[in-house]
Parts: structure tokens; C-alpha cells; sequence
């Protein structure tokens, strides 16, 4: 499976795509992990944070592809979500 879109990390894991939207997980380090999904070439065309994984069905996508290939532990997502 190949990105749709160009995506300008290359520390980014790529998920697939989803209802038009390239999906990644980025552990930038473990000290801020993040989800995105990108929708078109254009750099700010995409939305991201993993706290955002309950509430954006993009994102939330992106949660559960990252936790089923192990880049993303559900203890990190639990934290990162708990406000919602």
C-alpha cells in the first residue's frame, strides 16, 4: 500500500488510507506522539493529535490502525485521551 499524498516526515509510520485520507502515526521522539491524516499534497491539508483520536473519525481510524500494528500502546492513547 502506497500514500496518496505527499507526506514531508519521513519519521512518520504510514497506516493506509481512509475515506480519502492517507493515515500515520509519528512518535516524534515519544515525548509528543501524534496521529494525522492527510487529504491532498498541499503541506497544511491534514489534521493531527492524538488527543483528538475520540472524537475525529479520521483520526480515531488512525488510533486503532496504529494499536494493531503496535506503534501506538493503548496506555499512551488512554493517556493522551482522557479529557474526552
Amino acid at each position: 500500500m502506497k500514500p496518496a499524498f505527499t507526506h514531508d516526515c519521513d519519521c512518520c509510520k504510514f497506516l493506509g488510507t481512509y475515506k480519502k485520507h492517507d493515515l500515520y502515526f509519528c512518535a516524534q521522539d515519544h515525548i509528543f506522539p501524534t496521529l494525522i491524516a492527510r487529504y491532498s499534497d498541499d503541506g497544511p491539508d491534514y489534521m493531527s493529535g492524538l488527543s483528538f483520536a475520540k472524537v475525529s473519525p479520521m483520526l480515531g481510524e488512525a488510533a486503532s490502525r496504529a494499536l494493531a500494528q503496535g506503534y501506538l500502546s493503548q496506555a499512551t492513547l488512554d493517556k493522551w485521551t482522557k479529557q474526552y
